[in-house]
C-alpha cells in the first residue's frame, strides 16, 4: 500500500505535512472522522489542531497560487 500526497503538499510547512501525513495514516485504520480516529490523530501529534488552522486560514491561498 502507499500513501499518495499531491505536489502542492511540499509547498506546505513541515508542521502541515505531518497533519496530512498523520491524518491520511490513521484513515488506513479508522475510515471516519470519528472520536476514535481523532483520538489516534492527537496520539501521534498533539498540537494536530494547530495544522487544522493554518489550513483553514492560509491553505486555500495556497492553492490559490498554484498553477493548474
Amino acid at each position: 500500500d502507499k500513501l499518495v500526497t499531491g505536489v502542492q503538499t511540499c509547498a506546505l510547512p513541515i508542521y502541515v505535512r505531518k497533519y496530512v501525513i498523520v491524518h491520511e495514516l490513521a484513515h488506513r485504520k479508522i475510515m471516519s472522522h470519528s472520536t476514535e480516529f481523532w483520538n489516534m490523530v492527537a496520539a501521534e501529534m498533539p498540537d494536530y489542531k494547530k495544522a487544522i488552522k493554518w489550513l483553514n486560514t492560509k491553505g486555500d491561498k495556497m492553492i490559490e497560487k498554484l498553477d493548474f
